[in-house]
């Protein structure tokens, strides 16, 4: 492994993550090859978000749904692992689901893959159960039984 691929590698890394903080959706396309092995496994019935991706109508697809149904709190990288045209991020956020007003925490750990400067393979993991308790319905209020 070059020293220049790792540096090129980082500097993808953190162009992608910048644009992803600024909600830069023409950014974001920018960083993804033509056709792209993406996936976000979770309950895509509760966030229809999740799941496979493979062009880039499909992750704009994708942005636009993250977007417009979470608002950001907080974010924190804590280790950005490059070796060659790989990446491992991970860190830690948590966001306002919009559906429900209820805040979502979750570790993350993001794997991606360049090829020719663009992102070819993307995968995010984090608390898809966390993820799905903050997106379902609270259950209607009713009258309890006083013992």
């Amino acid at each position: 492994m070059s020293t220049s691929y790792a540096f090129d590698t980082r500097q993808l890394v953190k162009q992608y993550l910048h644009a992803l903080m600024a909600r830069d959706v023409p950014a974001l396309l920018a960083c993804f090859a033509d056709t792209v092995d993406w996936d976000i496994p979770g309950a895509q019935e509760l966030a229809p978000w999740l799941g496979p991706r493979r062009t880039r109508n499909e992750i704009e697809e994708f942005y636009a749904q993250l977007f417009q149904q979470t608002e950001p709190v907080t974010a924190q990288l804590d280790y950005l692992l490059v070796d060659g045209p790989v990446a491992v991020v991970t860190g830690s956020f948590s966001t306002i689901m919009t559906r429900t007003g209820r805040l979502f925490s979750s570790r993350l750990c993001m794997q991606i893959v360049f090829e020719a400067d663009k992102i070819t393979h993307y995968r995010l993991l984090e608390d898809t159960l966390a993820l799905a308790r903050a997106l379902e319905a609270r259950p209607a209020t009713s009258d309890r039984l006083e013992m």
